[in-house]
């Protein structure tokens, strides 16, 4: 969801009369002032616009806007504006030269004013900003201007770092059809259905055709054209005759001009699921070519999780292979990122082995788990960390502060008596002090504890707890506890059959929320504290818990007394929404992704990880009260070039009868490579491409839909993904969790604790004895998931090398 910065300016009279750029080489102006003929706008006052002769593009000067020491929300912003006159009824391209230092973001932007403070074309880049990293690039807006424009405004709007600015140009390109103007009109759900595949075929024909006749169709037109005619088409074949029957477009229309590959028409015979492939080079499944190697997998990849808000400051976990898979905290503030954890310091814990939940934040203070020695540590902004527990064999994490009584309040696991199964606990540890004997513990008698809530007047805690043989998503039950000398736990939800997930108080303390599963389905609960009342919100078939693995989860979050925000996943795929709490209403939010994991809210600002299967991880912000979106951190860059971009196949929905007559559930990626296309052989023979099977690990756990190179890895070389959701894993409901699964393992770390080598090599002998091909690699010094880039890299080319002589040879 990407939302406009509309900018409403006050401009000086004299440029007005412009009828056209004013010194758009900038080779005009004095040093230290604002560039001859534009002007920053009274609203942008925390950017210093300037002309220099330093660092420039071409000509002996250019404009640079550059950050003040406390710069604020608003970007900077220079600009000018003219009379529209000249470009009437025209079609319009914008472009400049642009230079982004490191660590922030740009966008050209483009308004035309029409008549009575109307607003016509308007774009700012939004959706596409400009991250440069130091180097000269060019850009370009195209646009069109109305007939009844008045007036014309472009400049260059800066986030949080320093930019350079040069060379604009504003050229016509064409006539504009009198099509564009129409007015609003209501669109048919057919309609829409209709759009939306020639939308998918206009994309993939116009960059992906290799032919050097669709670089001279006038595509602005042809989309004109095009939408008229079939919004009202009611079959797959009205729609491809629709589009066949437009009128001739570049040199000798655009549905001849093709003919050399495949027609746009002959592209929307599946679009109701997805495009076909259009063109390439004919070769065999398996054999094709692409950019995204092994070396740019692991060479480009950092992984993103546990977001935590503090007030308006936004943090994040990184974990970097390049660090040797060091844990860091970064922090979001003033527009920039910012490392927190200096190095050699690692936020990790090994409680319940799995980890999560190392690491919090209050006022600006982190305090965290150091995973060299497990200990907990405070650190103050601009101090160095200061050791709040001594040496013992404790680990600690999913902590709390309570800043009323100057302590943590978290999870303690105590392996102080070797041989014997570890004690969980829930203490507190005075954060006032260096390291001493200062924890007190708060509550035991459980094999295991999670999710310690504050309540908001400091004087209840609410945990969750299970014990053995029972894992989380079997059963645990959710307490509260008044903290004082005689506070005993009382029972609130849950018990050996009922899986409660992430309990959250209510804003002023009236209640509780959590997720059960009680239904069927994971879903939302509020109770009353006064009165032993609970009630569902939102109930549907749906998840909108997960299995707690690692601690510090997290799939809501409340933004005020009547609305939370929260995540959750139907039939494999996740989707974002708004919950009333008074009557339970769900409203979706209209994003690009299809998973979602640590969700937080300050107020209206929520912030979440997400992904798709064509976008990697990322940190988003979303502004709930104006509906506008921003990535503030991603996995990886390499979806942003559109070389390896273009490359990335989509994700289906899969679901097949298995054994007993029951379903399974998967997730499906098709072999596509926008330059090849199969071999004449295969197509003959109808052959289908190899299928290699993914089993994610668990069996509680589900696959991933968020941009996963190492599947692409296999789709742009011929070879489809099939990603199992076999049965026992989440996302389908309580039954479907329970289903049996076993699932092989062939990589192996020599310090993983939780599926120890032992194990792994007995059903490694196991398969051996019956004859079924099986590889196995130990990779010394990983544990229970691969952190070191050296072992990413080689397990997955040992995967490929595996393949080769196994399924292909």
């Amino acid at each position: 969801m990407h939302a406009r910065l509309v900018l409403l300016l006050a401009v000086p009279t004299a440029l007005l009369a412009q009828t056209g750029p004013v010194n758009p080489d900038f080779e005009k102006g004095s040093p230290g002032s604002v560039p001859d003929g534009w002007f920053v706008p009274a609203a942008f006052t925390g950017y210093d616009a300037s002309w220099t002769t330093e660092g420039c593009h071409q000509g002996k000067a250019c404009a640079q806007i550059v950050p003040k020491a406390n710069p604020g929300a608003a970007p900077g912003n220079l600009m000018q504006m003219f009379d529209a006159g000249p470009y009437r009824g025209k079609l319009i391209r914008y472009r400049a030269a642009v230079n982004v230092e490191n660590g922030g973001r740009a966008g050209l932007w483009l308004r035309v004013d029409r008549p009575g403070g109307v607003m016509g074309f308007f774009d700012n880049m939004q959706a596409r900003p400009i991250v440069t990293a130091g180097t000269w690039q060019y850009f370009d807006i195209d646009g069109f201007v109305h007939a009844d424009a008045e007036k014309i405004a472009l400049g260059i709007l800066v986030y949080g770092t320093k930019a350079h600015f040069d060379d604009v140009t504003l050229e016509i390109t064409g006539e504009i059809p009198v099509t564009i103007d129409e007015r609003a009109r209501p669109l048919t759900e057919t309609g829409l259905r209709n759009l939306t595949a020639l939308t998918k075929a206009f994309g993939i024909v116009r960059h992906f055709h290799p032919s050097d006749e669709a670089a001279s169709v006038d595509w602005n037109r042809f989309a004109i054209d095009a939408v008229r005619r079939v919004e009202s088409a009611n079959s797959a074949n009205e729609l491809a005759a629709a589009l066949q029957a437009v009128p001739g477009i570049g040199r000798r229309g655009l549905h001849k001009s093709l003919t050399t590959g495949r027609t746009l028409a002959a592209g929307v015979c599946s679009l109701a699921d997805r495009c076909a492939t259009i063109g390439g080079v004919k070769s065999a499944y398996g054999s094709w070519k692409s950019p995204i190697t092994s070396d740019l997998i692991v060479a480009q990849s950092i992984g993103l999780s546990e977001v935590r808000m503090d007030g308006n400051d936004v943090y994040w976990l990184e974990s970097r292979p390049e660090e040797r898979g060091r844990s860091v905290v970064v922090r979001w503030a003033n527009g920039r990122a910012g490392d927190v954890l200096p190095a050699p310091f690692n936020a990790r814990t090994r409680v319940h082995e799995y980890g999560g939940g190392a690491w919090t934040v209050a006022e600006g203070t982190l305090y965290f788990s150091h995973d060299a020695d497990r200990r907990l540590y405070r650190l103050d902004p601009g101090g160095e960390p200061v050791p709040l527990t001594p040496a013992h064999d404790f680990r600690y994490g999913d902590g709390v502060i309570d800043g009323r009584r100057r302590r943590w309040i978290g999870v303690r696991e105590d392996h102080s008596a070797a041989g014997q199964e570890p004690v969980n606990t829930i203490v507190s540890v005075e954060t006032g002090g260096a390291a001493m004997e200062n924890e007190w513990v708060l509550t035991a008698g459980h094999d295991f504890f999670s999710s310690p809530r504050l309540s908001p007047d400091g004087r209840r805690l609410a945990y969750l707890a299970w014990d053995h043989p029972r894992m989380p998503w079997d059963g645990t039950t959710l307490y509260v506890q008044a903290l004082n000398e005689t506070g005993e736990p009382v029972e609130i939800a849950g018990g050996p059959c009922e899986s409660v997930f992430q309990p959250e108080w209510a804003p002023d303390g009236s209640a509780l929320y959590f997720v059960s599963d009680r239904s069927g389905w994971w879903n939302l609960y509020r109770r009353e504290i006064a009165a032993p009342e609970t009630r569902v919100l939102a109930p549907m078939e749906a998840e909108f818990g997960q299995p707690q693995w690692v601690l510090g989860m997290s799939t809501y979050a409340l933004v005020d007394d009547g609305r939370l925000v929260c995540s959750y996943v139907s039939n494999g795929l996740g989707k974002l929404a708004v919950v009333n709490t008074n009557s339970g209403e769900l409203a979706d939010i209209d994003t690009p992704y299809t998973e979602f994991s640590s969700v937080r809210a300050v107020g209206d600002a929520v912030v979440f990880r997400a992904g798709s299967a064509v976008s990697p991880a990322a940190i988003v912000h979303i502004d709930l009260s104006l509906g506008r979106s921003e990535v503030l951190r991603k996995a990886t860059r390499v979806a942003d070039d559109e070389g390896v971009r273009k490359y990335f196949t989509r994700v289906e929905q899969l679901e097949f009868p298995t054994e007993g007559n029951r379903t399974a559930f998967g997730l499906f990626y098709p072999a596509f490579n926008p330059d090849y296309t199969a071999a004449e052989d295969d197509v003959a023979e109808d052959e289908k491409p190899p299928l290699v099977v993914k089993c994610h690990g668990g069996p509680t756990s589900a696959a991933s839909s968020t941009l996963d190179l190492r599947i692409q890895f296999w789709t742009s070389r011929g070879i489809s993904v099939l990603d199992v959701n076999y049965g026992g894993s989440s996302g389908y409901g309580r039954a479907y969790r329970e289903r049996l699964a076993a699932p092989v393992i062939f990589f192996q770390g020599d310090e993983d604790q939780v599926v120890p080598p032992n194990q792994t090599e007995l059903m490694v002998e196991a398969l051996r004895a019956k004859g079924t091909p099986v590889g196995y690699l130990l990779f010394a010094g990983e544990q229970h998931g691969f952190r070191k880039a050296e072992s990413i890299k080689r397990a997955l080319d040992a995967e490929l090398y595996f393949y080769a002589v196994t399924v292909f040879g």
